[in-house]
């Protein structure tokens, strides 16, 4: 036989040390930059684990980054490694800005797949250039078509109030779609962008608009306002108050910011198709892919969410051809 010529069981396992490696199991960390209770956390979760089967198991951590003052927040990410390191899991999920900004340049020199999900930001802000094994799910919150749908709704619209908490995510989500500008025109419209970290300032904002010419506000995170005292504001008291207290139509930007003594409605983002998108991710890593051939991805385009009783309460009239497209809830 020819020195060359090699027998085909030895073919075959060359051929195999040659493919990616395949992930055995699949047991998943899923890290949350936000806590259990959270609606947007809720959703992407429901979104992963509805479309996983029964062989899939969870395990998960919450860094509570939404309530816990920032000079907490290294100090969750420290036991979320720790937890990692007693895991040992096949997979990890990396959930929003906050898990990926603290955890993700550690998780760089590991081998453990990681997918995050969430992310305002460009990942490469976070020291992830070439990180072989991250992918992902990016969220992009439409906030310019979301006023432009808007503008054509309500009709006749000159000025609007765009505003929200002043988190990394806010920062990241704002300064992809409007740059550094306060103050900017879309088309004919004036949009006026503020974020905030004081509950005081976002009442004043509310409670002013009409006086300063809004037309309507549109909210967008507002789960990190605090009072004067650092005390954290519970995030459900922030939209339930906007909504009894603005003499202006109020939109929002998240589909949890939606329903009855909430925001009227919007096209918004939904956190369950950030998970069901991190989900695909997930099998196509546990089917042998390598993670560095998988590209990140953005979820699907916005849906829109209006409320029943919002509309009612606003007396708004939805055009016809606008009707179609939209999800009703309460």
């Amino acid at each position: 036989m020819n020195s060359l010529q090699l027998p085909l069981w030895a073919i075959y396992l060359l051929f195999i040390s040659m493919m990616p490696p395949k992930v055995n199991a699949a047991y998943i960390l899923i890290i949350e930059s936000y806590h259990a209770d959270y609606h947007w956390d809720m959703e992407y979760k429901k979104g992963i684990t509805d479309n996983l089967s029964s062989e899939y198991h969870f395990s998960y951590f919450q860094m509570d980054t939404k309530r816990l003052p920032t000079g907490e927040h290294m100090a969750m990410a420290e036991r979320a490694w720790q937890k990692y390191l007693a895991l040992k899991p096949d997979i990890v999920v990396l959930a929003d800005d906050n898990a990926l900004r603290y955890l993700g340049p550690r998780f760089k020199n590991t081998s453990t797949p990681v997918i995050y999900l969430g992310i305002n930001n460009n990942p490469r802000s976070y020291e992830l250039y070439k990180a072989a094994n991250f992918t992902g799910v990016l969220e992009r919150p439409l906030l310019k078509r979301s006023i432009l749908y808007l503008n054509k709704l309500v009709g006749n619209v000159d000025k609007v109030l765009v505003i929200f908490d002043n988190s990394p995510s806010s920062v990241a989500a704002v300064g992809m779609e409007f740059k550094k500008a306060n103050v900017m025109k879309l088309r004919q419209v004036l949009v006026e962008v503020s974020l905030v970290s004081q509950y005081s300032q976002w009442q004043q904002k509310v409670l002013s608009a009409k006086a300063n010419e809004i037309d309507f506000i549109v909210v967008g995170l507002y789960q990190t306002l605090r009072d004067g005292n650092g005390n954290h504001i519970n995030a459900e008291q922030v939209i339930e108050w906007t909504s009894a207290n603005s003499d202006v139509p109020v939109f929002g930007f998240w589909g949890y910011s939606i329903g009855e003594n909430k925001a009227i409605g919007g096209l918004v983002i939904e956190g369950y198709e950030q998970g069901y998108t991190a989900a695909q991710i997930i099998k196509q890593i546990v089917a042998g892919e390598g993670v560095d051939k998988i590209r990140p991805k953005v979820a699907k385009k916005g849906s829109y969410i209006f409320s029943q009783a919002e509309v009612e309460k606003h007396r708004i009239i939805i055009p016809t051809n606008m009707m179609s497209a939209i999800t009703w809830i309460k």
